[in-house]
C-alpha cells in the first residue's frame, strides 16, 4: 500500500513572497453575494445549473507568482503547467475552470481545481477512532463508532471533533493521487509518485507534510499510535522541561489550565481545562505578560476569538457561529477609542487588525461569512 503525505499551500515567505495568502481578492467591484459568486462554488455538488462567475484574482505586490497559488477558499488555484502534470495522474471526480491572475498590469493564466467532496468517502469506521465533545453529555473518547452513520449523527450534535486516528478502508481499492479521506476532513493526500514529479518538474507553493492521523499502511500504524500516546499522556498532566532546565510545561490544578512557558522561562500560552480535559479555549500572552489572543468555546455553536494590544488594550473581539456566521461589533485602536466606521453584521463589513504597537496593521474586508479581501495599513 502506497504511503501518502498532506499537501497544502505554502506558507515560506521566501517561497511565495510577503503575504500569506498570496491571493487578496478578485477585481474591484466583484459581488461576492451573487448566486453565481466564486464562493459558491460548493453548489456544483448539488446545483446543476451552478456556473461560477470568474474574474480576476488580485494578487498582492509583494506576492510571487508560484504554480499553486494560496486564497482563502475551497479550491486549488493553479498554473497551467500544474495541471497539466496534474492531468496525466488519476484523480477524484473534479471540475477545472480557466481563470486570470492579475498583479498590477500584468495578467497571468491560471486554472480553478475543484475536487468533490460528496463523492468519495475512504475511511473504515470498523476501526477509525474520534474524541467528539457535547455540552449536554459526556464526551466520547477515542471511540469507535463502526460506522458512518452512527459517526455522523453523533458529529452533528457535538460542538468538537478531534481525530485519533483514520483508517484507509482497503474495500475502497483507493488509487487517487490526490484525495480527501472523507468530506469533512480538510486534509489533502498526496500520493509520493504524483510528488516525485512536483519535484521533478520544480512545482511551487506546496508544502508536504507526514500525515499524523491517517493510517494507509501497516507500517505507519505503530509509529502512529506511539506519537499519540506520548502526545496524549504528556499534553495532559506532565511537567516537562527544557534542556536548559527552565520549565517548559506544567499543569496548574489550582486555575485548571495547563501553563507553557518560552525557554527564558515567561509564559506563552494557557489552556483551559473542564473537569480535567482541554475544551479548546486558550490565551496567549506577549512576552511582557499582557493577553495577545484569548479564545473561548463559549458555547456548543460558538467561538469567540479577542485580540489585544500589547499595553492590554482590546482591538476586536470576533465571533463565529455555526448558525448566526461571523460578528463582529465593536473594533478599538490602542488608546482604547472605538473606531465607528469598522464593524462585521451579518457576515459583512470590514475589521481593523492593528499591530501590536497599534501603528499598521490590515483591514480585513468580509462578505457573506467569508474573508475576502486583505489590505496592508500603514498608520
Amino acid at each position: 500500500m502506497t504511503d501518502f503525505l498532506n499537501i497544502t499551500n505554502s506558507t515560506e515567505i521566501s517561497e511565495i513572497g510577503g503575504n500569506y495568502p498570496q491571493i487578496e481578492g478578485l477585481a474591484k467591484g466583484y459581488d461576492y453575494d451573487a448566486k453565481s459568486s466564486i464562493l459558491n462554488i460548493t453548489n456544483l455538488e448539488t446545483d446543476s445549473s451552478y456556473t461560477p462567475n470568474i474574474q480576476d484574482f488580485i494578487i498582492r505586490k509583494s506576492s510571487k507568482l508560484t504554480d499553486f497559488l494560496s486564497f482563502n477558499s475551497d479550491f486549488f488555484i493553479v498554473s497551467e503547467k500544474a495541471i497539466k502534470l496534474i492531468e496525466n495522474f488519476n484523480l477524484p471526480p473534479n471540475r477545472q475552470f480557466k481563470c486570470i491572475v492579475r498583479q498590477g498590469d500584468k495578467k497571468y493564466p491560471y486554472v480553478i481545481l475543484y475536487f468533490f467532496k460528496d463523492k468519495y468517502d475512504f475511511t473504515d469506521y470498523t476501526k477509525s477512532k474520534f474524541t467528539l465533545r457535547f455540552f449536554e453529555k459526556e464526551e466520547k473518547w477515542a471511540t469507535i463508532f463502526k460506522t458512518k452513520e452512527n459517526f455522523e449523527k453523533e458529529l452533528n450534535q457535538a460542538y468538537q471533533r478531534f481525530t485519533n486516528l483514520i483508517y484507509y478502508n482497503n474495500k475502497s481499492n483507493l488509487n487517487f493521487d490526490i484525495f480527501k479521506v472523507n468530506k469533512w476532513q480538510n486534509d489533502f493526500f498526496i500520493s509520493e509518485k504524483l510528488r516525485q514529479s512536483f519535484i521533478s518538474n520544480k512545482v511551487t507553493g506546496v508544502d508536504y507534510l507526514q500525515n499524523v492521523e491517517t493510517v494507509f499502511s501497516s507500517s505507519q500504524e505503530k509509529e502512529i499510535l506511539e506519537r499519540n500516546k506520548l502526545y496524549n499522556s504528556h499534553f495532559l498532566n506532565r511537567t516537562s522541561y527544557y534542556s536548559n532546565g527552565n520549565l517548559c510545561r506544567q499543569l496548574n490544578t489550582k486555575n485548571q489550565v495547563i501553563e507553557e512557558f518560552n525557554q527564558s522561562g515567561k509564559k506563552e500560552r494557557e489552556l483551559l481545562l473542564q473537569k480535567g480535559e482541554f475544551n479548546g479555549s486558550e490565551r496567549v500572552f506577549f512576552a511582557n505578560g499582557k493577553i495577545k489572543l484569548e479564545k473561548f468555546v463559549k458555547s456548543k455553536f460558538e467561538l469567540v476569538f479577542k485580540y489585544y494590544f500589547q499595553n492590554g488594550n482590546l482591538n476586536y473581539a470576533i465571533s463565529y457561529h455555526d448558525k448566526k456566521g461571523v460578528s463582529c461589533d465593536k473594533v478599538f485602536n490602542i488608546e482604547g477609542k472605538e473606531l465607528k466606521s469598522y464593524k462585521l453584521k451579518n457576515g459583512n463589513g470590514r475589521i481593523l487588525h492593528f499591530n501590536s504597537n497599534g501603528k499598521g496593521g490590515r483591514e480585513l474586508v468580509f462578505k457573506r461569512h467569508q474573508l475576502v479581501e486583505e489590505g496592508k495599513i500603514d498608520k
